[in-house]
């Protein structure tokens, strides 16, 4: 059996019975110490219990054998062309602890992991629930998209407003929408007939008919009607 524990800022893997230096823990010798930050705790027998980040109730107790002195680091400061040279020793104050016994809260920790993982669980499947509910009533409505474009396409624009609103997220429906918008605000001669047209093209001053007939207007006697007006001014 060992454990993972943290001491003075350190991770220690320790067992019953290891001899260990730590940072110094107190002046008196022959005192009981008792850690509680257990990050991992393992039974020997391939169980394995890890905090998060600590294991609730788990704790390594220790004895202080003694205070002792780690091994000297050199510490050498110099300028150069200054003259400035510093050399110090530092050796850092230790704790030789032996550890006596491990108690873990293992079951414990086990017990309300499982009841997290539960009620992870369940918040997880409550979404999916409402989503597939969702999917289920939008059947018929996905149904009638088709019926919905051709309703947009087939009736004037005067006859629509407010058959779309604002919020609809359904793409082929805003297309149809927008087009239908398009072509009403494109129709500058189209909504005349052909006749029509060029009879009007022919008695309007050349100032007035800018406009009036757009640049991709696909109907050939409007346009030849446009193209001899403009040569007859010029």
């Amino acid at each position: 059996m060992y454990a993972v524990v943290q001491i003075g800022g350190h991770q220690y893997r320790v067992a019953e019975g290891d001899v260990i230096f730590v940072d110094k823990q107190s002046d008196e010798a022959d005192q009981k110490l008792t850690f509680d930050r257990v990050l991992l705790i393992s039974d020997g027998n391939g169980g394995v219990t890890i905090g998060k980040p600590v294991i609730e109730g788990a704790a390594v107790e220790a004895k202080l054998l003694e205070n002792v002195k780690a091994d000297k680091v050199m510490v050498f400061k110099k300028k150069r062309r200054k003259g400035y040279r510093v050399k110090r020793g530092h050796r850092q104050p230790m704790s030789r602890i032996e550890i006596e016994k491990i108690s873990g809260g293992g079951k414990k920790a086990a017990k309300k992991s499982t009841k997290k993982t539960e009620e992870k669980q369940k918040t997880e499947e409550k979404p999916k629930q409402k989503a597939e509910k969702e999917k289920a009533g939008k059947l018929s409505t996905d149904m009638l998209a088709k019926e919905a474009i051709d309703h947009i396409s087939n009736t004037p624009l005067d006859k629509l407003q407010g058959f779309v609103p604002d919020d609809e997220d359904r793409v082929t429906v805003l297309e149809a929408w927008e087009s239908k918008q398009e072509e009403e605000a494109e129709k500058l001669s189209t909504d005349m007939l052909a006749k029509e047209a060029i009879d009007h093209i022919n008695n309007t001053p050349l100032e007035e008919l800018k406009g009036f007939v757009p640049d991709d207007e696909d109907r050939v006697t409007v346009l030849e009607a446009w193209e001899n007006k403009q040569k007859e001014n010029k």
